[in-house]
Order: structure tokens, then sequence, then C-alpha cells
């Protein structure tokens, strides 16, 4: 196993956090943990991680709610739902959002196997994606390649593009089509693509509110016969980060993840 994993275990029963704690310590992990979906969200913001084990039923957020958000924030952390009470569709929901799905009680041998099984798969991405930048910061679906690594939720908003170079031009309309999970960057389609290396303001307006998001980026790639264009993000503040991971859980929680 890699060194200097680390793990997140999120259940309302404090005898599970304990033995899943022992069982990851023993294995290496620096190990964290929550009594509740919203505690854990809030716990994986302060800091990620390479592992959630996540109960389903919890009160105050559950754990398929507690998922979709975990799936806003990266699209590669590791994550096991661990249920009493889950079936079938649980299931199908959780593995559509690339977490894998085991019952209580389980077996320490079976829960040995399936740790060594992510252990292995997030090993492999780590040495995948070992560039010495931090993935927030490599452009974002800029080729077939990258749209592989960076898994995006399908939106359809409506914003306007303009060019911090130029401040005094006119906002163009455009069309948001994907925000990757994570945060990092969106596409957009627009009439006349920008250059890339442009840094741009982009106001996304929400549905059902009259506070637009508005964000600031660089054009990582442009394909004009498409008007399509990739933004990566930079300069977010906290508030702006929130939206961003609520406009992207509210799509998976209707549609799912887009590699």
């Amino acid at each position: 196993m890699s060194a200097h994993l680390s793990a997140l275990i999120v259940d309302d029963e404090p005898m599970i956090r304990q033995l899943l704690s022992e069982i990851l310590k023993l294995r290496g992990y620096e190990v964290r943990t929550a009594q509740d979906g919203l505690e854990g969200v809030e716990k994986f913001r302060e800091q990620s991680c390479d592992l959630i084990l996540l109960d389903i039923a919890m009160p105050r957020m559950d754990g398929m709610e507690a998922l979709r958000h975990f799936r806003a924030l990266d699209a590669h952390v590791g994550i096991v739902l661990i249920t009493g009470h889950g079936g079938e569709r649980e299931r199908i929901a959780g593995e559509h959002l690339g977490a894998v799905f085991t019952h209580k009680p389980f077996t320490l041998s079976a829960m040995q196997a399936l740790l060594s099984t992510l252990e292995t798969e997030r090993s492999r991405w780590r040495e995948e994606n070992s560039s010495g930048r931090p993935v927030a910061e490599r452009p974002i679906v800029a080729s077939a390649a990258d749209r592989r690594s960076y898994v995006r939720a399908n939106v359809s908003l409506q914003a306007s593009v303009s060019s911090a170079d130029s401040p005094e031009a006119e906002p163009l309309e455009c069309r948001v089509v994907d925000i990757s999970l994570g945060g990092g960057g969106m596409q957009f389609h627009i009439d006349h693509p920008f250059a890339v290396g442009s840094e741009v303001g982009i106001l996304i307006h929400r549905g059902g509110s009259d506070d637009p998001l508005n964000l600031l980026g660089a054009v990582v790639w442009a394909d004009h016969e498409s008007g399509s264009c990739g933004v990566h993000f930079h300069d977010l503040t906290e508030d702006q980060t929130q939206s961003i991971e609520d406009l992207v859980v509210a799509v998976l929680e209707t549609e799912g993840p887009n590699a």
C-alpha cells in the first residue's frame, strides 16, 4: 500500500466508526471521522482525502446526498457506501457516481480485500496524475484524455463572458454546458470563442435566482469550428466554490456525471 494515505469515516454509529478506524489505522491511514453526512462534507471541504467510508442512513444529511457533494468536490476520491438498509436503487445510484457498495455486517476479510482494490486504483491514479502541478491547475477538458481525467457534470446555463483584457468591450452571451467535478473549470459554447490564454469574467445566470454567479478564469482551449471554450477557474472565493459545488450537486442528483 502507498504511504501517507488518508481516510474519512462518515457513520452515525460510534462502534462502526471505531471499528473502521482501527482497520484503517492498521493499514497506515491517517483517519478522521464524522457522525453524519453534513459533518463529513464540511470536513472534506476543509481537507480532502484518499478514501471515504460512507454510511447511507444518517441524520441531517444521508449518505446518498453526501456522496453527491463528495463527487462535486472530487471526481477521484475512493468512496465505499456501507449500509444495513440500502437496496438495489442505492447500489445503482452509488455505482453511477463511482462508489463501491457493501453491506453491514461486513467481514474483516471482505473489507480488507475491498480496501486493497481501492488502494491499487488510487495508487495508479496518483502515478498517472503526478505531473508536478496540482490537479486544479492543469488544463480542463482540453482533449479526449483530459475528458477522461476531468469527469464533468453536464449543465445548461445561460451566461455572459467578458474579456478581462478589454474591459470596455460588451459582454458576449454564451451557454455553459459542463462543469468539471472538483470545480476546476467549465466548458461553454459561444459564437466567437476567445483566444487561448485570454483572461475572462463569466457571469452565470442561475435559474430561479436573481443573484448571478460571477467567476474569473483563463481560456485553456478553444475550438472555433464548434464554438466551444474551456476555462480554468482561478481566484475563487469560498462562496463561489460553494456555489459551484451546489450547481454540480443539483445536476448529479438527476443525471450523474459524464466522463
